[in-house]
């Protein structure tokens, strides 16, 4: 998770570059001051966010293995789940995705299940996959299926990224491309990439290496692939050394190295994409990979939590002296 310092509730923004200047009012100057929200006593960090219809966010809570819900205006709606193995419970609730009709879907990343819950948090079902994949987004398509981005060793889908599954978690097909690393050490610490929906038709998948965007239609057909225009460190490369027993063991030789995070599509034709690392980088850019604007992370970011599109508000996940913080922004985009 992107780390920073607090110092304000509002954004201490790095100046752009002059290129930015004359081609007009920077993205990022467009942001109005950081509202601090009210959150549960619980809150710690936070696995993923969703927002649903009425602009309520829905978060897992990662130390008491429950999901919750918050209205618009930040206070608390409903509390589902705890820790454990029955109907409705977690043992490590990691990711979400909602359905057409409001209710949730939550992957539980050790049970290797998926449990649908109500708008109001009522548990509906249990879901077992046919065919595992190491998660790492997970989205509901406007017909009802769920789509997964991660590995798997699943003949039907090793070569791929992305897995399209029915609303009952049967397999029906996978394509996307995965990471271009051939480094076998390297494979098993870099993700396929995140999964977000477009504003329209279609979704788009953030690409870790190369970090690029590719969008889809929901029939699934590429509709254009993108580079991000952001800087990122070379890529890692893993070494052999002998431990102190004896025996080889593999380490990082660039273990400070940024990552790319996921992208949020902000309008029709507008971007949000950014690096992990201490030293993070925002970037806002086109469908053609033209930069609009860039900043290092901004006080009081650690993570974009969800974006809100009809009221163009970003809920931000940060720290205060050490306290986890939600907080949320409203975007005038140009």
């Amino acid at each position: 998770m992107l780390r920073c310092l607090l110092s304000s509730a509002a954004i201490c923004l790095v100046a752009a570059s002059s290129a930015l200047a004359q081609s007009g009012t920077p993205f990022f100057r467009l942001m109005s001051p950081i509202e601090d929200v009210a959150t549960p006593d619980e809150l710690s960090q936070p696995l993923d966010f969703v927002t649903l219809a009425d602009g309520s966010l829905v978060y897992i809570e990662f130390q008491s293995s429950a999901v919750t819900r918050l209205s618009p205006d930040g206070r608390l709606v409903w509390k589902a789940g705890r820790s454990g193995s029955g109907p409705g419970e977690f043992r490590t609730p990691y990711r979400l995705a909602v359905f057409p009709d409001q209710s949730i879907l939550v992957f539980d990343l050790s049970a290797q299940t998926f449990t649908r819950i109500d708008e109001n948090g009522q548990y509906v079902s249990t879901l077992r996959p046919d065919m595992q994949v190491s998660v790492n987004g997970m989205l509901v398509s406007p017909d009802g299926d769920v789509l997964l981005s991660g590995r798997t060793t699943d003949p039907r889908g090793r070569s791929s990224a992305l897995h399209l599954f029915s609303s009952a978690m049967k397999h029906r097909r996978s394509f996307g491309d995965l990471p271009n690393i051939e480094d076998v050490e390297l494979r098993r610490y870099v993700g396929v990439g995140a999964i977000r929906p477009l504003v329209g038709d279609g979704f788009v998948h953030a690409r870790e290496v190369p970090y690029e965007m590719i969008r889809y239609s929901w029939s699934y057909v590429v509709l254009g692939r993108t580079k991000v225009p952001a800087d990122i460190d070379p890529p890692e490369r893993w070494v052999q050394r002998a431990a102190a027993t004896g025996r080889r063991v593999s380490a990082r030789s660039n273990p400070a190295a940024r990552r790319p995070s996921a992208i949020t599509p902000l309008g029709a034709d507008l971007f949000l994409g950014g690096i992990l690392s201490l030293e993070s980088r925002l970037v806002v850019f086109d469908s053609k990979g033209r930069l609009i604007d860039a900043v290092r992370q901004p006080d009081p970011w650690s993570s974009i939590a969800a974006y809100d599109r009809a009221r163009r508000r970003l809920w931000i996940y940060g720290e205060r002296d050490d306290v986890p913080t939600l907080f949320r922004t409203q975007l005038q985009l140009p």
